[in-house]
């Protein structure tokens, strides 16, 4: 069916009244011949330029969303063919900080001071210290939610190509996990050991700082290089 569309304001809501017609929306009149030459077709045409244009921003907005679905999915493929890459490339041997007969036996749980080595890393806990809190408590400091588990610990890389030191965490008596708190790493006055990056042959000393309660066993968890799923744990009791 046709239809004669208002030139004000567009409406198509229009009767014919005592022989001229009468935009119901506006008030616009119009007679019955000048309306007969703003007959257009069906309302569904008039229509079709707005749902065009609508369709073209909804497909334009599926078409980016797909781009950045394949360039994320691009993206970590990448990651892990460099990491199972560099894992193959990688030689077994190094140059460690200490004689190999110092070294503990890997898959047994360490002790504070073992030498403990996880893929081509090397860790050592020196030894471990507990505190409510951490800083110059006249100035700046933090104070713990439980206590403050301050863990010094020395790390060494004997890959032949640079390493960075993945995430510590602690496992307890009953496998509950606790995550390090960097923002109490901050307020030490050494050097707080998190996404360290090390140079082949090269070694660091650090802390690694923990807010749990006191009346647990902890183990540390340690990691080897980035991508190799090893660990090792050292008693912290």
């Amino acid at each position: 069916m046709k239809q004669i569309i208002c030139e004000v304001c567009q409406s198509i809501d229009l009767i014919k009244q005592n022989g001229v017609i009468i935009c119901q929306k506006c008030g616009a009149k119009y007679s019955v011949e000048s309306a007969k030459k703003k007959i257009v077709p069906e309302t569904n045409k008039v229509l079709d330029n707005v749902y065009a244009e609508h369709y073209k921003m909804q497909k334009a907005r599926i078409s980016n969303r797909n781009i950045m679905l394949i360039m994320l999915i691009a993206v970590i493929i990448g990651i892990l063919i460099f990491v199972l890459w560099n894992s193959k490339k990688s030689p077994q041997s190094m140059q460690p900080i200490v004689n190999s007969a110092q070294k503990t036996q890997l898959n047994s749980n360490h002790k504070i001071n073992d030498i403990v080595q996880v893929g081509n890393m090397e860790y050592r806990v020196n030894k471990i210290e507990w505190r409510e809190s951490i800083g110059n408590e006249k100035y700046l400091y933090i104070r713990a939610r439980a206590n403050f588990l301050i863990i010094d610990t020395a790390v060494f890389n004997g890959d032949k190509i640079a390493r960075m030191i993945m995430s510590f965490h602690l496992i307890d008596e009953n496998e509950n996990k606790y995550d390090p708190d960097y923002r109490a790493g901050i307020y030490l006055d050494g050097y707080a050991l998190f996404m360290t990056n090390l140079n082949s042959g090269a070694g660091v000393k650090g802390y690694i700082v923990f807010d749990v309660p006191k009346n647990k066993k902890y183990r540390l968890v340690l990691n080897g290089e980035f991508g190799s799923l090893k660990q090792q744990y050292i008693e912290l009791y």
